[in-house]
């Protein structure tokens, strides 16, 4: 009995008994040691992306421009004066921002007067700065306008000017005229001539209106 107790011990330790590792780790170190260089990492890349409330919003740009339009056509427009049957005749049409706009046409020309919040005129002598031509203004005037904490502030006015080329034929000459609007002055800066984006090329020069000087001629 006893020889075959002792046989028996011997046999487990010559086979190895297997132990159990404690599974209760009361070290703050992952299991295995250090991490391994990268295991963890503060990237961008591995970061927990935020939420949406976190997020913050993109914000608008201080200097953002735009425009809205008003109408210039006869029909939308209240006439207010006419002589001699129609050869002279003066029209008020609705503008914006408090400005409104006046048609004045005379032997077949036509120019425009920009009456201020205030009440004061401004005239845009279209047919002197433009051509003395026969003329018509467009359909539309374009405002540009400024806009900044919520608050627009119009800062140019683009109208339309067609003109005639020959008086013994149909040909005209279509230009866009680009007008600042300052609390000093509105008055025509630049004339867009018939191009390729001219309407592109207005928009930048009535960006730039407010420090330009008024045309008092043809260019």
């Amino acid at each position: 009995m006893l020889l075959g107790i002792t046989l028996l011990f011997s046999l487990l330790v010559f086979t190895g008994c297997p132990t159990i590792e404690s599974t209760n780790n009361s070290s703050s170190e992952p299991a295995g040691g250090e991490p391994a260089e990268g295991a963890f990492s503060s990237s961008a890349d591995d970061a927990e992306p935020e939420s949406p409330q976190e997020v913050p919003a993109p914000t608008e740009s201080a200097d953002k421009v735009d425009s809205v339009y008003t109408d210039l056509a006869a029909d939308k427009c209240e006439t207010i004066e006419e002589e001699n049957e129609g050869y002279y005749s003066k029209q008020k049409c609705q503008g914006a921002f408090g400005y409104s706009l006046e048609v004045i046409e005379s032997d077949i020309r036509q120019t425009i007067n920009v009456v201020d919040p205030s009440g004061k005129v401004h005239e845009l002598k279209m047919m002197r700065v433009v051509s003395p031509a026969f003329s018509y203004v467009g359909n539309k005037a374009e405002w540009r306008f400024r806009e900044e904490d919520g608050k627009k502030t119009p800062i140019a006015l683009i109208v339309r000017f067609n003109a005639s080329v020959d008086p013994n034929s149909d040909e005209e000459a279509s230009y866009l005229t680009v007008s600042k609007i300052t609390e000093s002055e509105i008055c025509i800066t630049d004339v867009v001539k018939p191009i390729k984006d001219a309407n592109v090329k207005a928009r930048e020069f009535a960006s730039k209106a407010a420090d330009k000087p008024c045309l008092e001629g043809r260019q």
